[in-house]
């Protein structure tokens, strides 16, 4: 299970859960709730006699296919938690892993405020989890597999950054270094 105890003085995984933060909780709701306008409107305006007959169960089919994409795009992009394998960070996703090399890792910094004033070139902002990639003066382009903007990791290569979100950000950032150094 994800958020057992480290074991960085063995060198076995390590597991670290992957919190959901309010920013994204408040997306996730928000869309619900659209969905629910959308649902609402939509039917009234099928059975107000305003819409010709064919096309009401237009009006009627389309809240579904809505929440049914919106839905699927939450549920994928979900993250469960981080775990630290021997030379990789493994970022658990939803019937999948994404595996990271950690060699040639330069550092690791625990900064809630890696984010600020990103503008996003692909990804989600937080219908389950904040993915894809950003833009920032600080960071340059970056990569993001966040679901709490509070415990943000900041991963830096010589070519890439990648922004985290661990349980334990201080902890995470120590681990991986120590690991990353095993790597060298």
């Amino acid at each position: 299970m994800v958020g057992s105890s480290l074991s960085s003085g063995r060198g076995g995984p390590a597991e670290f859960s992957a919190p959901v933060g309010a920013a994204v909780r408040w997306t996730t709701r928000l869309m619900v709730a659209v969905v629910v306008a959308i649902t609402i409107a939509d039917g009234w305006l099928a059975f107000s006699g305003l819409v010709p007959g064919p096309a009401r169960w237009l009006l009627l089919a389309s809240p579904l296919l809505i929440a049914g994409v919106l839905s699927g795009i939450g549920w994928y992009s979900r993250i469960l938690g981080y775990r630290l394998e021997a030379g990789e960070l493994v970022v658990l996703r939803p019937k999948r892993e994404k595996r990271i090399s950690l060699a040639g890792l330069i550092s690791a910094e625990v900064d809630p405020k890696a984010m600020d004033w990103s503008i996003k070139t692909w990804g989600n902002d937080g219908l389950g989890a904040v993915t894809g990639h950003y833009r920032n003066r600080r960071l340059g382009a970056y990569e993001a597999l966040v679901t709490d903007r509070k415990r943000m990791v900041v991963l830096r290569w010589p070519e890439r950054r990648l922004v985290v979100s661990p349980d334990r950000p201080e902890e995470f950032a120590r681990e991986i270094q120590i690991r990353a150094q095993r790597c060298k």
